[in-house]
């Protein structure tokens, strides 16, 4: 679940900078010479990458559920049974990325991702309010128009957060916590020679 989170927080990051999602990969840094960097992915070969002037560079550091403060914008990887929306991870965005893939969004496997500002945390429960695409069977749904004055819908979700759930900040980091060993989720581009480079990645230590 970790990987579906990554590949989500992924498309948020670049989301500004490109129309389409790009495609992501994540595996571990074999080395970097200061511009190009050799990815091992969990599957496939190793794969060469170019920094590009403007990489942006996060990591993810692990917070407690007090860290979940009112007005923090937030994500939450969650599943429903009968009703009730448990949360596998959290994530708390910094500041710069609200807005962004704020909704309702599916995922594979039965999951989906509630984004939005923290309205209320206490006891193991997290309030999401959130703006979304489209009223779908009564439930507010789909990733709302950042530019849109007024959104399709609003809805507030209370999500279970069990004390075995990740919680984790995206937080920024820089090109020395580009090390081998570490673990990082790609988001590559690709020119017309074939050459692939990074407009983002997230780095955990090793």
């Amino acid at each position: 679940m970790t990987r579906i989170i990554l590949a989500f927080l992924m498309i948020a990051l670049v989301l500004p900078a490109v129309a389409q999602p790009l495609p992501r990969v994540k595996g571990k840094i074999v080395d970097f010479d200061g511009l190009t960097f050799h990815l091992a992915p969990e599957k496939g070969a190793t794969l060469a990458i170019r920094l590009q002037a403007r990489t942006q560079f996060m990591t993810l550091q692990k917070r407690p559920f007090s860290a979940l403060k009112v007005g923090a914008y937030a994500g939450a990887t969650v599943t429903a049974t009968d009703g009730t929306l448990t949360a596998e991870e959290v994530h708390l965005y910094p500041d710069p990325m609200r807005g962004s893939s704020e909704g309702r969004i599916g995922l594979d496997g039965g999951h989906f991702v509630i984004t939005g500002t923290v309205k209320a945390a206490a006891s193991g429960n997290l309030t999401l309010s959130y703006r979304g695409g489209a009223m779908t069977d009564g439930v507010c749904q789909g990733r709302a128009d950042p530019k849109a004055t007024s959104p399709a819908c609003t809805a507030d979700a209370v999500i279970q957060v069990p004390a075995a759930a990740r919680i984790a900040a995206l937080t920024p980091a820089d090109r020395r916590q580009l090390v081998p060993g570490a673990t990082a989720t790609v988001t590559i581009q690709t020119d017309a020679k074939g050459a692939r480079s990074t407009p983002g990645l997230i780095l955990e230590k090793p």
